[in-house]
């Protein structure tokens, strides 16, 4: 596997782990959520970045 679809997975993994526990376990503050969705989204894009880089 390439840095880049790990750094792919630990964003949507971040983003699952974050939803379930919102949702399943125990109800987080907005701003906590929204933090943590925008880092899962931060890793996705610097993901797409690396392995389009790589694919130059």
């Amino acid at each position: 596997m390439k840095k880049s679809d790990f750094i792919a997975i630990a964003g949507i993994l971040l983003f699952a782990v974050t939803f379930a526990v919102d949702r399943l376990i125990k109800p987080m503050s907005a701003t906590l959520y929204i933090v943590l969705v925008a880092v899962s989204m931060v890793l996705l894009i610097v993901g797409a970045i690396v392995s389009r880089k790589n694919h130059r």
